[in-house]
């Protein structure tokens, strides 16, 4: 067995080096975490580690290199991580097009994400992101708008500015018609009559 006796990470970040060596141990597996090495466990870890700093606002964060130092006895390594945090990244604007239906100050308070504010800045996190893509197509969907999609959503959703330190989203959407219910069809109700499946739904035609 191959014993972990230390982390060293060098890059730029913004946490004591003691902070990710940790997160990684227990983010890994249970073997990381009682001080053994395996090369897949500790991938496992150093991918949770950039999931994490996304979801705390630094979208740009990345693994450089990595790299198993033995010693002599090759029962032990040094574990060296070439880590670029990048910068914090603040939401500065979020605008909407496409729409029809609905307008921008009915859409806002429902995605999720921190509404830009020049007195308060606040990090656009990744996780809040994807909820608010999830949030903003299950909306539509409950409104009856069941083929909505958003045109941007594996492109260009977030812009940066050239040092990344700013952000703006765009969500481009196509709303698609509001479907309503055109007819019931009910098969196969040889004993109940049509009335008596009808009144236990819960829409009827010309709903959404």
């Amino acid at each position: 067995q191959v014993e972990v006796a230390d982390f060293k990470i060098i890059g730029n970040y913004s946490q004591a080096q003691q902070y990710y060596a940790d997160f990684i141990k227990k983010h890994s597996s249970e073997l990381i975490l009682s001080g053994y090495y395996n090369r897949d466990d500790m991938d496992l870890g150093l991918k949770n580690l950039i999931i994490d700093r996304q979801n705390q606002g630094y979208l740009k964060a990345r693994i450089v290199s990595t790299r198993a130092v033995y010693n002599e006895q090759k029962d032990k390594i040094t574990f060296l991580i070439s880590f670029e945090e990048g910068p914090l990244t603040i939401l500065e604007e979020i605008r909407f097009e496409g729409l029809v239906a609905f307008e921008s100050k009915q859409l806002l308070p429902l995605i999720g994400l921190p509404l830009p504010n020049l007195q308060i800045e606040s990090a656009l996190k990744l996780n809040q992101l994807e909820e608010s893509v999830s949030k903003l197509r299950e909306f539509y969907r409950n409104q009856g708008f069941l083929e909505m999609t958003l045109l941007n959503e594996k492109q260009d959703l977030v812009s940066y500015n050239e040092d990344n330190t700013k952000a703006k989203v765009l969500y481009r959407v196509y709303e698609g018609p509001k479907i309503v219910v055109g007819a019931i069809v009910i098969e196969g109700n040889s004993l109940t009559k049509d009335k008596v499946v009808l009144k236990e739904l819960d829409f009827k035609q010309g709903d959404t």
